[in-house]
């Protein structure tokens, strides 16, 4: 980091460090370059030589970094899924009775954004352990990083793990099976931690590295009554339950399968309804539907 602007803060260098050690360099560059804007127009009041209290700071990106972070999340903030609740409620007893680690788990769900990072924070809460989560592809490099954050019964999250490459797949086999990760020529012997790995196209995994997980499920779809509730708690999340009434948050249920995409539906509402003091769902659904590219 280094080579990075003297000056800038903190955040966005940590933002921008985050993604690029993910390979996400153009991603990285973007949500860099915004956040610096915002900086720019943005004073917090923070008197000379002082420091911003905890609600000046609560603005701003969260990133996924590789830094391990201690989650404050139960059950109660996991909707619908009541099967995995179910289930690894006895697993989560019966690594708390004998102080061990969460099985290596592969998570599949049939869209993005159904919530399986999500689940896996749940998890981390749960057991009162670390999480580092990682998006495939990632060079050797971040892997090693994550590893050295990760102590006894740690969780390492890994998404989207159907894009991993050639490397990533004998990295991820030889660390599910042995515990072990070559690095730059070199054999490193990880702590006894939890793999988590998000899917949504298993078979294109090859089998040696789904043998090595020992339990596999699958998140499903959600019902309306769920969305809506998801819908109601990303209002509240976004602090626009004064704008987003009861009507709009149940149609925007109504337009949405995942818990990601209603998020970007209650932002735009929100962001309308700052803007233009109302809006309707179909002027909500014109604000994230992408359009193809002309040609």
């Amino acid at each position: 980091m280094d080579d990075l602007d003297d000056g800038v803060d903190p955040m966005v260098l940590g933002t921008g460090y985050a993604l690029y050690r993910h390979g996400q360099d153009r991603l990285a560059a973007q949500i860099t370059d915004g956040v610096r804007a915002a900086l720019s127009e943005w004073d917090p009041g923070i008197p000379e030589g002082g420091s911003p209290g905890a609600s000046e700071i609560r603005w701003g990106v969260a990133p996924v970094d590789l830094t391990a972070t201690r989650f404050t999340r139960d059950w109660s903030s996991l909707i619908g899924q009541d099967h995995l609740r179910e289930r690894f409620g006895v697993r989560v007893e019966s690594a708390l009775a004998r102080h061990g680690r969460l099985p290596h788990t592969l998570l599949e769900s049939q869209e993005y954004g159904m919530g399986k990072r999500h689940f896996a924070r749940v998890l981390a809460s749960l057991v009162d352990v670390k999480l580092v989560e990682l998006i495939a592809p990632f060079p050797a490099r971040a892997l090693y990083d994550a590893l050295a954050l990760l102590d006894y019964r740690d969780i390492l999250f890994i998404d989207e793990i159907d894009r991993i490459d050639g490397f990533g797949a004998a990295a991820l086999t030889t660390l599910l099976e042995a515990r072990t990760v070559q690095f730059e020529g070199e054999e490193v012997l990880a702590s006894e931690i939890t793999v988590i790995a998000g899917t949504v196209m298993p078979d294109a995994l090859p089998a040696a590295v789904i043998d090595g997980f020992p339990v596999t499920d699958q998140l499903v779809p959600y019902t309306w009554e769920e969305m809506a509730k998801i819908a109601i708690e990303l209002i509240f999340e976004h602090r626009c339950e004064e704008l987003i009434d009861n009507t709009l948050a149940s149609r925007i249920a109504g337009r949405v399968t995942t818990p990601a995409h209603c998020r970007r539906l209650v932002v735009a509402a929100r962001d309308l309804i700052m803007a233009r003091g109302e809006c309707t769902i179909d002027d909500v659904m014109a604000m994230v539907v992408s359009v193809a590219a002309p040609g």
